[in-house]
């Protein structure tokens, strides 16, 4: 009778260690599962604070790209633009029989003429006088773009730079462009103006036929 007692309470234990090591090892599977999902964050954190790190560094190069470029276009500005002044000078000087010498630009690029030895800004000159500025300076930038890039075949297109000019104008701003042939080979002119036309090398007519379609005559 003891032996059987003591054979049930022998079952009983080695029930219960298994049921303790099963429990156990349950216990464990799931700290290995929660250890494993800290191990995941705690990679997530060192990758997200590498990429972080990147960031701040690209955006160090980044904003020093940038001051760079800055200093850069403000280096180039003050280069360009005495050279702009210059030719944009000598052509108004040309185009208005000598009436006003000298254009200047401040660092915006706005436009002042100077009259009787003083600096006036553009919109204080008759519209004429304002558009001979403007041209002037188109014609310097075309003039300066050329030069910088050595274009040996380019083209220039003129879009109406006659219509508030007189004849003797006229003939100067002819003067003018036929002075930029060396730096493009073809120089466009659209215009409405009869009396220039006679002055170009060839000239292209658009007529409208009846039909409302649009035939080009050249000469």
């Amino acid at each position: 009778m003891q032996e059987k007692e003591s054979l049930e309470k022998k079952t009983a234990a080695r029930e219960a260690a298994r049921d303790n090591l099963s429990t156990a090892r349950e216990k464990l599977a799931g700290l290995k599962a929660e250890t494993g999902g800290y191990e995941n964050q705690l990679k997530n954190i060192e990758e997200a604070k590498t990429r972080t790190s990147e960031i701040t560094t690209e955006k160090f190069y980044l904003e020093s790209l940038i001051e760079l470029l800055k200093e850069l276009k403000t280096e180039l500005a003050s280069r360009i633009r005495p050279l702009l002044i210059r030719i944009s000078s000598s052509l108004l000087e040309g185009m208005s029989d000598g009436k006003f010498s000298e254009l200047n630009l401040n660092e915006d690029y706005e436009i002042s003429i100077r009259d009787y030895g003083e600096l006036q800004e553009l919109n204080r000159f008759s519209g004429g006088e304002q558009d001979l500025a403007n041209l002037s300076l188109r014609l310097a930038i075309s003039k300066l773009l050329a030069q910088s890039s050595r274009l040996e075949a380019g083209f220039l297109i003129l879009d109406e730079v006659f219509g508030s000019q007189d004849s003797f104008r006229k003939e100067n701003i002819l003067g003018a462009i036929a002075g930029l042939q060396d730096f493009f080979r073809q120089i466009f002119m659209v215009t409405h103006v009869e009396d220039v036309k006679e002055a170009v090398q060839t000239l292209m007519t658009v007529e409208e036929n009846s039909d409302g379609s649009s035939s080009i005559i050249i000469d």
